[in-house]
């Protein structure tokens, strides 16, 4: 986990206010690794299943809204070429903006490009695709059959489609960097992760051995990582971390998702080993009346896992 990632990556990454110190796979974790999500980031890795025949549509233009732009089929690159172009001085879209000015492992800053350049890295280091590698390790394992990187490797039939507003369905598109949030999973499938989760986290997980889980479960950071860390809110996930898996206020441990089209929390209790699963397919988080919907649902379904808890921790005497 403390190894510089270029002794992986097939170019090197380095911070431009502070090239002297390295970048770990540590700090990739638990997003302290100083790489951001700027605008280069959201304007060019969401890319068409297959090109439309109108960008100016009012879909295309309340994706604008939202700052995201859908690129051409014909634009679709691995996800270490586009890091490339982002993250090596000279490149296209490289720019300081793609960094902040903290010194690497010092502040929390969630990054979806870091957590692809992780991905990356795996594929260097076990001469795999992140694909490839994660179907055969994590979803075939736990028989997640219904869930797959492509919209080749999943039947669409089991899939819905999805919505930017109610009115507005959204073409199928995909994500270049696809190991940051690009997974076609249901319900059932997310569910049955969420278990092996919580297996994991009592030493009884089918997919890594009980230190690795330990390594995921344990709190890499303290609260002088975090600028402001939102304790007012129950279910952010940011309020610490532990290897891409977040922790919240309350003691929850998951993590929570957003893409066009898409809501997602996962979570778990680990005092009761009892968990929620909730994804909408329509873009509930990106507006206050949406998010005040999205978190109803959420408690409602938190009102049947304390229900639940109260039937499994029953003494036996009242059975």
């Amino acid at each position: 986990m403390d190894d510089p990632i270029n002794n992986y990556l097939p170019y090197a990454v380095n911070n431009p206010y502070f090239p002297e110190i390295p970048i770990t796979i540590r700090h990739l974790a638990t997003h302290t690794s100083t790489i951001l999500d700027s605008y280069r980031y959201f304007n060019q890795s969401y890319v068409l299943a297959q090109d439309e025949s109108s960008s100016d549509s009012m879909v295309y233009r309340a994706l604008r809204n939202h700052g995201v732009t859908f690129k051409p089929a014909a634009a679709k690159i691995a996800p270490e070429d586009f890091l490339r172009k982002m993250l090596v001085p000279g490149e296209e879209n490289y720019g300081l903006e793609n960094f902040s000015k903290y010194r690497p492992g010092e502040r929390f800053e969630y990054s979806n490009v870091g957590a692809t350049l992780a991905a990356v890295i795996l594929e260097q280091a076990v001469g795999q695709s992140f694909d490839e590698f994660t179907t055969g390790h994590i979803l075939m394992p736990l028989k997640m059959d219904a869930s797959g990187w492509s919209f080749d490797a999943v039947s669409m039939e089991h899939h819905s489609r999805l919505y930017l507003e109610p009115e507005l369905e959204l073409p199928l598109y995909s994500l270049i960097t696809y190991p940051e949030g690009g997974l076609l999973t249901n319900i059932h499938d997310l569910g049955t992760y969420l278990a092996e989760l919580i297996r994991g986290y009592n030493g009884d997980g089918l997919i890594l051995s009980s230190d690795s889980y330990q390594e995921i479960f344990k709190a890499q950071l303290t609260g002088e990582n975090f600028a402001e860390r939102p304790s007012n809110t129950p279910y952010a996930d940011d309020y610490n971390y532990g290897i891409f898996m977040g922790f919240t206020p309350t003691g929850y441990i998951g993590h929570s998702g957003l893409e066009p089209g898409v809501s997602t929390y996962m979570f778990f209790n680990p005092k009761s080993n009892t968990g929620r699963v909730l994804i909408t397919n329509t873009n509930f988080l990106t507006s206050v009346e949406g998010a005040e919907e999205f978190d109803a649902i959420w408690n409602a379904l938190g009102k049947y896992e304390h229900q639940l808890n109260q039937l499994l921790f029953r003494p036996k005497e009242g059975y």
